[in-house]
């Protein structure tokens, strides 16, 4: 029995928790056939549609591009956190999983969205570039490189 005084887990010991969950779920990912299990992904963006620019900024992108991989099919919904005086990459990160997201594709995500991001499960895909269409093609075909942590810039 641990007789040791309960105490709350530091920053850090809480992200590497989640680093932690975040590689066994990949592990997970990759035995189940990797992105073929994925059906619902968001890609940041700057316009409203699959020819628009990646924005490379997750909280505060201007749209957020819902894209079925296999069909392409797609919804546009422009991030109304864009705003936000504070706390928008936490708020799109809970948007994004309330709409049920598996996977999330930007240049850059801040470490409170990143958490959120991750605590619900959710993919990470880092430092993209490009049109949401190549995007998704790079997705598809594994050439996206996975994060298991925040890029350290941005919301």
């Amino acid at each position: 029995m641990n007789t040791e005084p309960h105490r709350q887990k530091s920053i850090k010991e809480q992200i590497d928790l989640i680093k932690r969950r975040i590689t066994e779920l990949g592990r997970e990912w990759i035995a189940k056939g990797g992105c073929e299990e994925i059906m619902k992904i968001v890609v940041t963006a700057s316009g409203p549609d699959l020819d628009s620019p990646v924005d490379p900024r997750f909280g505060r992108s201007q749209y957020f591009i819902f894209v079925d991989p296999d069909s392409l099919q797609f919804e546009a919904i422009e991030n109304e956190r864009v705003i936000a005086p504070s706390g928008a990459g936490t708020q799109a990160a809970q948007f994004v999983a309330s709409k049920g997201a598996e996977a999330v594709i930007t240049g850059e995500v801040g470490p409170n969205a990143s958490t959120t991001l991750g605590t619900a499960g959710i993919r990470i895909f880092l430092g993209t570039t490009g049109r949401v269409r190549e995007a998704v093609h790079m997705f598809k075909s594994g050439r996206l490189q996975e994060s298991l942590g925040f890029s350290g810039i941005g919301e």
